[in-house]
Order: C-alpha cells, then sequence, then structure tokens
C-alpha cells in the first residue's frame, strides 16, 4: 500500500491522456457536425440538459454541436432515428426513461435498447412532481387522490409522453392508492405545461425544471414529489412517501446513447467529454438549479444501471396492469 506516494504509473498517466486526445478526436467525424437528437419538444429539462451539454462538448471537442428536438411516439420516432444512424459519433441520442420502458409500452417500438445501442453516460437524475392548477381545491397528495374518487373519469394528469418517468409515477399512484386519474401523453413538457396552466386538464406530472418557476409565481400548485426524500432544491414540497404511497417513488434519468456499432474508442472518448463536462461546478450548479442531481456515470456503469432498471421497470409495468400498445 503505497496511500502516500504517487507512482511513476500514476505521474505519467495525464500525460498520457492528453496524449492521447487529438489521436481519439480524429475518430469524430472532421466534415459533419455532431448532432444530439432530443425524443421531446423543446421546453423541458431534457433539452435544457441538452442544449448546455451541447454548448460544452463544443468547446472540449472542437466541433460544431447541435440540438434537434424529435418529438413522437413517446420518444420512439428519435430512437429509432438514432438507432439508424450512422455509427460514427456524429448522431447521438438524449433520453431519459422512456428507453427502457418504450419496448414494454409498445408492441412496435422501432428499436431494441440492448441490441441498437451503447450507452455513453447517464447524465442527471431527479425526481417528478405532481402540479395542479390553482382552482383544483386540493393540497396534498392524499386530498388529490380523495378528489379524484369523488369526481370519476374526470381527474386528468398531463405528462410529456407516454413511457416517461412521470407516466409511470402517474400509474404506480393509480395502483398503489386507487386514485381514479387517467393520463394525457404530450409532445413535450411545453405543451403539457400550457394546458394545465390554461386549465384544460387540472393536473400535470412533470420534471422540477419544467414547473419550478410556475409553482414560485403561484400559477402551480405543487404536491408532492414522486421520490423517498424531498428534494434539496424544493424541500418544502412533500413526498408521495411522506404521504403514503411509497411504491410511487420513481426518479427521473437523462442518459447519452451512441447507435451500437459506434467504435469503443470513441464510445470512451464521448463518455470522458460528457462526465468532464458534468464535472465542472457552473454546469454541476446549473443543473442542480433546475432540480436535476448531475451522474456522470462512466458507460460500464450506465449499463449495469440500465440492466437493473429494466428488469425492475417490467415489474412495475406488469403491477401496474399496463399493456402495450
Amino acid at each position: 500500500m503505497q496511500s502516500g506516494f504517487i507512482t511513476r504509473r500514476q505521474a505519467i498517466a495525464p500525460i498520457l491522456l492528453a496524449a492521447a486526445t487529438p489521436a481519439f478526436s480524429q475518430l469524430l467525424p472532421a466534415t459533419k457536425p455532431i448532432r444530439i437528437v432530443v425524443i421531446v419538444a423543446p421546453g423541458g429539462s431534457a433539452d435544457f440538459t441538452a442544449r448546455l451539454i451541447a454548448e460544452k462538448l463544443q468547446g472540449r471537442l472542437k466541433r460544431t454541436v447541435i440540438v434537434e428536438n424529435k418529438p413522437g411516439a413517446g420518444g420512439n420516432l428519435a430512437t429509432a432515428l438514432v438507432a439508424r444512424a450512422d455509427p460514427d459519433g456524429s448522431t447521438l441520442l438524449l433520453t431519459s426513461n422512456n428507453h427502457n420502458v418504450n419496448p414494454l409500452l409498445f408492441r412496435e417500438p422501432g428499436y431494441d435498447p440492448k441490441t441498437d445501442f451503447a450507452a455513453v453516460s447517464q447524465i442527471v437524475r431527479g425526481p417528478s412532481v405532481l402540479v395542479v392548477n390553482p382552482e383544483v381545491p386540493v393540497k396534498t397528495l392524499r386530498e388529490y387522490v380523495e378528489y379524484s374518487k369523488a369526481k370519476p373519469k374526470s381527474m386528468f394528469y398531463a405528462t410529456y409522453g407516454a413511457g416517461s418517468a412521470a407516466h409511470i409515477a402517474g400509474e404506480l399512484l393509480k395502483t398503489s392508492s386507487g386514485a381514479d386519474i387517467e393520463h394525457v401523453p404530450y409532445k413535450g413538457a411545453g405543451p403539457a405545461l400550457n394546458e394545465v396552466l390554461g386549465g384544460s386538464v387540472p393536473s400535470a406530472i412533470l420534471s422540477l425544471f419544467s414547473a419550478a418557476n410556475h409553482i414560485k409565481a403561484g400559477k402551480l400548485r405543487a404536491i408532492a414529489v414522486f421520490s423517498e426524500q424531498r428534494w434539496a432544491g424544493a424541500p418544502e414540497i412533500p413526498t408521495a412517501t411522506e404521504s403514503g404511497y411509497k411504491e410511487a417513488s420513481y426518479d427521473i434519468w437523462l442518459g447519452l446513447f451512441a447507435p451500437k456499432r459506434t467504435a469503443p474508442e470513441l464510445v470512451t472518448l464521448l463518455n470522458r467529454e460528457v462526465r468532464a463536462v458534468v464535472s465542472e461546478p457552473e454546469v454541476a450548479e446549473r443543473l442542480k438549479k433546475q432540480g436535476m442531481g448531475p451522474t456522470g456515470e462512466t458507460a460500464e456503469q450506465f449499463e449495469a444501471f440500465l440492466r437493473n432498471e429494466s428488469a425492475t421497470v417490467a415489474k412495475l409495468i406488469s403491477s401496474a396492469g399496463i399493456t402495450p400498445q
């Protein structure tokens, strides 16, 4: 054990890594911009994260990095597009829980998460939040559940897409509490927000990033976050667990993927650069302020997470009684 000393290998490792960077960067196509395809419309946490990562990667990789929003079919449209893209590092996918959930919700999602993609890195995790239009006379999660039972078939909740973490959280609340609520998916957080703000739907489950400003302005009332512990960025909002519905806890995550046949060296490069971006104090702080906790996992850690979540989600879908469309 040489805890107090730096070995020769440790001393030269940063030098070797720096020397290797230009060679790695040559693997990226010099004449093509890098596209980060996002599964939802502009205006939500996924879009914010993609644009922040793109801005920082552009400087680090010395390549043009653009964000392209491709909402539709609960994320399947964007995901299938990237699955069939050239595996040269020029097209990446920024997606969420939908990646594992959609193959369980759709008979023909258009992709296989295990065989069509290489995981690059998980970027952030955070809780969903249940909000209501201020005209809805409820202030707690238990009141929300009881109100929905008293008004059958009238309590709808909007989300940013079928198969999203928000959708799963809502269905878990439904099965664990007996709430009479119905899902209304939209093509992104922006459209879902507009509907609940305008009163077209009484409630919504969204990321804290999407809803935070409207909650602070009093335009939406926060009922609960779907996590086991209160979120540091919004400690005043109680959890589903506190209200007695622990089974409804389900984190949002956002991660980056490349087409499966992408060279391992490219995946290594992209993972290293994304993790470096997420670890920047400014970036980490901006993400935390938006209700998201930076993770910046290695590709191997992300792969292991996805395998575990896939098994967990299959059980959740079964217990919620959701059948493929």
